[in-house]
């Protein structure tokens, strides 16, 4: 589907949008909305396995955990292979572990990971056969961070407890992206007292091309190139408003590159409901599919074009068939 060549035309009788403000668009409507085909169901036990997070790399799923051990790595059929990670200042302990990338290789996969309590970057590299683990620390950046992802080049893209992204360069230099440094108390990232309206977590694309970044507080999804230019920020059904924390229209749950798309979890408050909501690369949208669940969190596999939404609710997880958008 060459969505480039009939956006212009469905954009113009469907999206109705209400530009307030130069920095951003606010999406009242979808060109096309729809159910998604559920490819199938998986219950899991949350006595097993307390999931704080998913992950999909190339056939192989790993859960972040809430309680010790932090980690699970599974094959594609959710057979368990090894899990690890335990709670601690010691040698291999983590305070408050998150996900930052994984990746698969012929023999290998690997985990990269920030301890947000001490500021330090892992990469827990796994043998697929055995489970033999390697664990190795690549960064210390001598702060508390809420993300920290690596890049190919040796940078990294660094959110800090203030929620400003920036890069960190080589030599050491901090440069913000696009429209996140503005007004910034540096103190506030060394501070747990300082709570921003806007929290956010983010997506790097398959191709190293974007940064998405959506809120976890308020109805925002912003996209970056990945040299920090800024492309264009949405706000989903209204205006925001800077006076509450938790936005009483909804919020985002998960961002998946699949094709040339942006696939967003979306959890509406207003129709208590979820969506899957498909943007081109440019943020403009294109398609939403209403879910008879209540998703939490969302993963993918770009390559089947299938999503996978975690309800909590249910103790499942639902995989949805995207694959029109490849």
């Amino acid at each position: 589907m060459n969505t480039k060549s009939i956006l212009g035309f469905f954009v113009s009788l469907s999206v109705l949008f209400s530009c307030t403000d130069r920095d951003y668009n606010v999406i009242k409507s979808f060109p096309e909305e729809c159910n998604a085909s559920l490819v199938k169901e998986v219950t899991y036990d949350p006595t097993e396995y307390f999931i704080g997070n998913i992950t999909w790399t190339n056939g192989y799923w790993i859960y972040e955990l809430q309680e010790e051990p932090f980690f699970v790595l599974l094959d594609k059929d959710y057979n368990e292979i090894t899990r690890f990670g335990r709670e601690g200042n010691g040698p291999g302990e983590f305070l408050f572990p998150i996900l930052s990338k994984t990746t698969a290789h012929t023999n290998t996969v690997d985990i990269y990971f920030l301890d947000r309590e001490t500021g330090r970057l892992y990469n827990a590299s796994i043998n697929k056969n055995d489970g033999n683990l390697h664990l190795s620390e690549l960064k210390d950046f001598g702060k508390n961070l809420r993300e920290a992802h690596p890049l190919d080049d040796g940078c990294y893209i660094c959110n800090g407890f203030n929620n400003r992204y920036y890069f960190l360069e080589k030599d050491g230099e901090e440069r913000y992206l696009e429209g996140w440094g503005e007004e910034v108390n540096e103190a506030a990232e060394l501070s747990y007292t300082y709570t921003p309206k806007l929290q956010t977590l983010s997506a790097i694309s398959p191709d190293n091309n974007l940064l998405a970044i959506y809120g976890i507080t308020q109805q925002a999804l912003i996209l970056h190139n990945i040299d920090g230019t800024h492309i264009k920020t949405v706000y989903i059904g209204e205006e925001p408003n800077p006076q509450i924390y938790f936005s009483q229209t909804g919020t985002f749950g998960g961002v998946v590159f699949i094709g040339n798309t942006i696939v967003a979890l979306y959890n509406s408050v207003k129709d208590e409901c979820s969506y899957l909501m498909v943007f081109d690369r440019e943020l403009s949208p294109l398609k939403r599919y209403r879910l008879p669940i209540n998703g939490n969190i969302l993963t993918g596999n770009p390559e089947e074009g299938v999503v996978t939404v975690l309800s909590y609710d249910d103790e499942k997880m639902y995989c949805y068939d995207l694959s029109e958008w490849l």
